[in-house]
């Protein structure tokens, strides 16, 4: 993951229960890792115009959020209650941010900081 040091940089998989791989189905992940002998790449513009990249954009985000709010058990105890509820999020290198930020449209409010240690970031083979 991005917001970790180079030394544990890698690839998070997941099966079909959800939950990360464990035995015994990590091993037949790893062995065809170990077996690739040559990585493609591509460009983003031709990534894009071939459809193997697709942007999620804010249409994608509100559909996401109009779900959510669906979910919500008691939507007007949030209401209600909100002003009393107090929320400070710090992120951890910077993730979750935007959807702590974003949860707020359901009526709480909160106090953000930004203030987060960066740590320069290299790739693991740089």
């Amino acid at each position: 993951a991005s917001h970790n040091p180079p030394q544990y940089n890698g690839y998070k998989a997941y099966w079909n229960d959800g939950a990360q791989v464990i035995e015994p189905h990590d091993v037949g992940i790893i062995n065809e890792v170990n077996s690739v002998t040559e990585v493609k790449s591509i460009n983003k513009e031709e990534a894009i115009k071939s459809g193997k990249l697709v942007l999620i954009d804010s249409l994608i985000d509100e559909k996401y959020w109009d779900m959510c709010k669906a979910q919500l058990f008691r939507p007007e105890l949030i209401k209600e209650k909100a002003k009393e509820v107090k929320i400070v999020y710090t992120p951890l290198h910077g993730t979750g941010a935007m959807h702590v930020k974003s949860s707020w449209r359901f009526g709480t409010k909160g106090y953000y900081s930004s203030r987060t240690k960066r740590a320069k970031r290299k790739l693991p083979n740089s």
